[in-house]
């Protein structure tokens, strides 16, 4: 798994690529959102159009993550998720506790218009 991060406004977007399968990718992210968090990043976009799989150990950081981020009145939006994730995110429940957006664009207006600019 390959990630880069960009801002936009006060909102960071992290654009995510290929497999996450391993757990040291998980704790490698689990580590950088800890790292916003810190930075007080607290309004994330994940922009899911180029990632291909997830496995358990890779959903279960991205919820332990969303929690953490949300104790600290902060959130996690996805946006691009192909087929093939929507599946596994509706059957895994986990589209009940992510907000999930077509296009990236969309996600990050959805932290309001002081969060948001115009690319």
């Amino acid at each position: 798994m390959k990630f880069q991060e960009k801002m936009q406004g006060n909102v960071t977007v992290l654009m995510l690529s290929g497999t996450m399968i391993r757990g040291d990718e998980s704790a490698v992210f689990k580590d950088h959102v800890q790292r916003l968090i810190h930075d007080e990043i607290v309004h994330i976009v994940m922009d899911m159009g180029q990632v291909d799989w997830m496995n358990s150990t890779s959903l279960g950081a991205l919820v332990s993550v969303l929690n953490t981020i949300r104790e600290v009145d902060g959130d996690i939006r996805l946006a691009r998720m192909g087929p093939r994730m929507n599946q596994v995110f509706s059957a895994m429940h986990l589209s009940d506790a992510f907000q999930v957006y077509e296009t990236v664009h969309q996600a990050v207006d959805s932290f309001g218009s002081a969060h948001a600019t115009t690319s």
